[in-house]
């Protein structure tokens, strides 16, 4: 009884090897892409750091203009904070490699600060 079930395994297991005899092994593999590449040695903390001073400016520059009680010099000494923390977010970003994955995330924030000084220096919310 047992050699029957045995016998009708076997060729079922046949069939199974064969499918994966099929498969390639990870050592036939050459390269395996994942997204950014090689990890990047640098250290990018004081980009990190830049960035996130930035967002906290136009974050400070949102509550201003939420804020009914701000008055528009107020606002315009925080768009000032702004303007000079989005020059050195520029400044820093250069010194990064131009494939860095913060590149993209510093040209958006760095764009994002830099529309809102020109709306409150046109007049937008006023």
């Amino acid at each position: 009884m047992f050699e029957d079930q045995m016998n009708q395994i076997a060729p079922a297991n046949e069939q199974a090897t064969s499918m994966v005899s099929g498969v390639s092994t990870l050592g036939t593999v050459s390269a395996i892409p994942y997204g950014l590449g090689q990890p990047q040695i640098m250290d990018s903390g004081n980009a990190e750091q830049t960035i996130e001073s930035t967002i906290d400016r136009l974050d400070q520059v949102e509550q201003l203009l939420g804020d009914s009680s701000a008055t528009p010099k107020t606002v315009g000494k925080a768009i000032d904070q702004l303007s000079n923390q989005t020059a050195e977010l520029r400044q820093t970003m250069e010194t990064l490699p131009a494939d860095h994955p913060l590149q993209e995330i510093g040209n958006e924030v760095s764009v994002l600060a830099t529309v809102e000084s020109i709306k409150w220096n046109r007049g937008d919310y006023l």
